[in-house]
């Protein structure tokens, strides 16, 4: 996406940090293409890390799902009838 803005900038002669960047490149302006470039790095680590997120909740999100389904289907008895090992027997 960033590469095709610099392309953009470049040809239609519009303002932008893709220009910016070009521009610096030719006049050998150090300082901006390293803040450009580092601003860039920072951008698509938040991207990744917020994706690895989004994954990661999906799966905790499926996985308490399904656990709360397993969970209905082992205990069939009602919440006041007391569990099957527990109940007293009468002589």
């Amino acid at each position: 996406m960033i590469a095709f803005a610099i392309v953009t900038e470049t040809i239609f002669a519009w303002p932008g940090t893709g220009k910016l960047s070009i521009d610096s490149i030719n006049q050998l302006d150090r300082p901006v293409i390293v803040a450009y470039l580092l601003v860039i790095l920072t951008l698509f680590i938040l991207i990744i890390l917020w994706s690895m997120w989004c994954v990661q909740s999906s799966i905790h999100a499926y996985a308490w799902a399904r656990n709360l389904e397993e969970d209905d289907e082992m205990n069939a008895f009602s919440v006041t009838d007391p569990p099957p090992e527990t109940t007293l027997k009468r002589f």
